[in-house]
């Protein structure tokens, strides 16, 4: 790869880029908020997908662990994984 220059790019291109960071810092901040506000949404609805495919391999599995009351341990124990792995 060569090396490249600010100089070589047009004011178009220099707002496209612009753009696009502008995007990805949003899209970042948006997944910050779903799991740092109250109730944290972001991290309920990941849950909610674990046990959607947990039931899919398994449909019995779930039953179990709620029977169990072992969801709520589970939940406790994998919120500060989820959390800092998104």
């Amino acid at each position: 790869m060569g090396s490249w220059s600010m100089d070589n790019l047009s004011g178009q291109d220099i707002s496209n880029i612009e753009a696009d960071c502008y995007w990805c810092l949003s899209k970042f901040l948006d997944g910050m908020q779903d799991h740092y506000t109250f109730a944290q949404p972001g991290i309920q609805r990941l849950v909610f997908r674990l046990k959607e495919l947990v039931c899919r391999i398994d449909g019995n599995v779930p039953l179990i662990l709620m029977y169990c009351h072992f969801l709520f341990h589970f939940l406790v124990i994998v919120s500060p994984f989820l959390n800092s792995h998104i």
